[in-house]
């Protein structure tokens, strides 16, 4: 949902051409991963960079994306890739947002200190730490068939890097 809500937030201020930023690694983009799939029901006209293991070859591949598809929003699975990504677009006089809005995920404590500030999907760890215990004490009790469904709300923070 929190992918779905994010690029709803950029369809609302124009972008009509959002890529997704995968995390760094050497692999593609695993079609399991809840944000990914959240892109991919959220948008028509695909735009993914992955395959990057470092900052400097995530730039590399933001940088070569936006020359060739001009995209005018990223969905970035953490907020450090969705900061190298503003790095990479700046470094070839992309203005974040005015050109491009960028969100990213985890809302960590780093959102608020960038330039611009950095829009995130605030995800709630809280409740991931609380039912992970819940869950090590039924082990440790030696409750059989554990069996834990989880559905946890997320929440879309707006800042600077989504508002124009």
């Amino acid at each position: 949902q929190g992918a779905s809500d994010a690029v709803k937030a950029m369809r609302k201020t124009g972008r009509k051409k959002i890529a997704y930023v995968d995390s760094l690694s050497s692999r593609e983009v695993l079609s399991t991963d809840y944000r990914y799939q959240g892109y991919l029901e959220s948008v028509e006209d695909k735009v993914v960079i992955s395959g990057a293991s470092s900052q400097e070859e995530l730039e590399i591949k933001v940088r070569d994306a936006y020359r060739k598809e001009h995209f005018d929003g990223i969905l970035a699975r953490t907020d450090t890739v969705a900061l190298y990504a503003i790095k990479a677009l700046k470094d070839i006089g992309v203005s974040v947002p005015s050109d491009v809005s960028v969100i990213g995920f985890n809302n960590s404590k780093m959102c608020e200190y960038t330039s611009p500030t950095l829009s995130s999907v605030r995800i709630r760890q809280d409740l991931i730490a609380e039912n992970v215990l819940l869950l090590l004490t039924k082990l440790k009790e030696g409750s059989e068939n554990i069996v834990i469904s989880i559905e946890l709300e997320t929440e879309l923070i707006l800042r600077q890097s989504t508002i124009c």
